[in-house]
């Protein structure tokens, strides 16, 4: 017995795509990929800003502590200067006794980022170089529970401000003409 082909049978094709349904759909992919490139950056940077939030208010409630356990600023902290945290600022909070700075070698704080010279850095240092992108702090170093301006926007805080402990980074991901974002400062809301 002879068997013809049915007009379905012969309108089946192999199962698979043809090579245009797969550039089509690999175009697609990649105009999806486009568009959500920018808001994984954006949220990549906004995590970073909120990593280096936290991080700046436990500095500053390490500062504090320091200051309720000894009664005093260290030493190193005289005439109101900004100090990284780094070196020996880092090493004091983290409960070595620098120049006799924390006798009782209380940990006050541990940094969770170093970089290679092992000195904490913020979410947007890189630990394989020993590149800045530090904390920076001032503490009140005349008690009067007030920290001058330095009436420079790029320079905190450009106004005075009523604290004992200020602790800031530079975002590198804001440019310097936006103040609010460049400079992450735990005097901000």
């Amino acid at each position: 017995m002879i068997r013809t082909m049915t007009s379905s049978q012969a309108d089946r094709r192999p199962a698979g795509f043809t090579m245009l349904e797969l550039l089509a759909a690999i175009g697609i992919i990649l105009i999806l990929a486009g568009l959500l490139l920018p808001v994984l950056s954006r949220v990549r940077s906004h995590a970073r800003r909120a990593a280096a939030r936290a991080e700046i208010k436990q500095i500053e409630t390490a500062w504090h502590q320091y200051l309720a356990e000894y009664q005093v600023w260290p030493a190193a902290f005289s005439n109101d200067t900004v100090r990284a945290i780094a070196d020996n600022v880092s090493r004091l909070l983290d409960g070595e006794n620098i120049d006799n700075g924390n006798p009782r070698r209380i940990p006050f704080m541990h940094f969770t980022r170093y970089n290679t010279a092992s000195n904490p850095i913020s979410p947007w240092g890189d630990r394989r170089t020993a590149a800045t992108n530090f904390y920076y702090c001032r503490l009140d170093t005349d008690y009067d529970e007030v920290i001058p301006g330095t009436g420079d926007a790029l320079n905190p805080p450009a106004d005075g401000l009523r604290r004992s402990v200020i602790v800031w980074t530079i975002n590198p991901d804001a440019p310097p003409s936006d103040p609010d974002n460049h400079i992450i400062g735990s005097w901000q809301p």
